[in-house]
């Protein structure tokens, strides 16, 4: 069920609706909280055609699963359905019919309506869970090569910059490659807002950081608060790809050799973080065996390598991502 990626829930029942999101950040361009979506966003309504108990009920931003999704999504709200009351429950409320007093019906639908949230949001969590192969991957990439919030606020200010430009062209590398739905949006916003962006990341306040996850999962969030505010429907260009000349420009800042090295090992970092934070998303197949390379320190170091070597021979200049790229594909062979 890899299109349910997206875990913001609402149930309607009548004119009474419940609203519930994920513990977690959604993975999208947009943080897990509703009120960062943009004002036009309408929800759409999905049935348990086969469930006579449940309403009509919406998932989160962009969500678009097919029927063959919806229909598994059901059926595991239903095998997760244990209480005897909720059934009966349901059947009542989507007939109308008339409970013994209104303050049973109150307490029926809250309950009610509180039970099926939980289990939805059971099925949706399991729906966009990475198989445990991925979630393993995860855990040595954090350990080996990730860059983890703790992680993020000890590097200079430089370094933090440059790993937000790799973040950045990262996410956008594998979203062009797609075609993402929000990728007009969100070049526009990057395009428009991208010193703010920068700045943002760069000082971000450790109690806005979320610590358990890559800081791309951070970043995104971000992006959800500053984005969301953009109203643009154009198609626009990423015009913020990382130049060779903005790596130097950064390395001459802080003129030390070793300091240079560092700047640049950040935005390499940045762009491979980038890519798995928008891969993991999009529930890529071939995404575990793509960690278990990164997570090996000397693939790392021929990835540096590689790296240079396209540099040093002024390989796309102009985008420097695509040569992290490159040197990924010398590395990790056949992915």
């Amino acid at each position: 069920m890899r299109n349910l990626i997206y875990a913001v829930i609402s149930i309607f029942i009548f004119t009474t609706s419940v609203g519930a999101q994920t513990g977690t950040p959604a993975n999208d361009p947009y943080s897990s909280n509703p009120e960062n979506y943009p004002s036009d966003w309408k929800p759409r309504e999905f049935q348990c055609k086969n469930l006579d108990y449940i309403p009509d009920f919406s998932l989160g931003h962009y969500s678009d699963p097919n029927d063959d999704e919806i229909e598994e999504l059901c059926e595991c709200i239903d095998e997760n359905i244990k209480n005897g009351w909720v059934r009966p429950t349901g059947r009542k409320l989507k007939k109308g019919e008339e409970f013994t007093s209104t303050l049973v019906a109150r307490g029926l639908i809250k309950a009610f309506s509180a039970r099926l949230g939980e289990k939805i949001m059971l099925c949706v969590k399991q729906s966009k869970d990475p198989p445990n192969e991925a979630i393993k991957g995860i855990d040595a990439y954090k350990k080996s090569t990730g860059v983890m919030p703790g992680e993020f606020i000890r590097l200079s200010p430089r370094e933090r910059e440059a790993y937000a430009r790799g973040v950045l062209d990262g996410e956008n590398f594998i979203y062009t490659q797609v075609k993402h739905p929000l990728l007009k949006k969100v070049n526009y916003c990057i395009n428009k807002d991208f010193n703010l962006i920068i700045s943002r990341i760069v000082y971000f306040k450790e109690s806005k950081l979320e610590r358990k996850y890559l800081m791309p999962w951070s970043i995104s969030t971000l992006l959800g608060e500053i984005c969301s505010k953009n109203k643009n429907t154009t198609e626009e260009e990423y015009k913020r790809n990382t130049r060779s000349f903005d790596l130097a420009t950064l390395q001459m800042d802080d003129p030390a050799e070793e300091n240079g090295e560092k700047i640049e090992r950040a935005f390499i970092r940045g762009v491979i973080d980038g890519k798995v934070f928008s891969l993991h998303g999009l529930g890529w197949s071939k995404l575990p065996a793509y960690l278990n390379c990164l997570s090996i320190p000397k693939n790392m170091e021929g990835i540096l390598s590689y790296f240079n070597s396209a540099t040093l021979f002024a390989e796309n200049l102009n985008s420097l991502a695509l040569n992290v790229s490159s040197a990924e594909g010398m590395v990790c062979k056949n992915l």
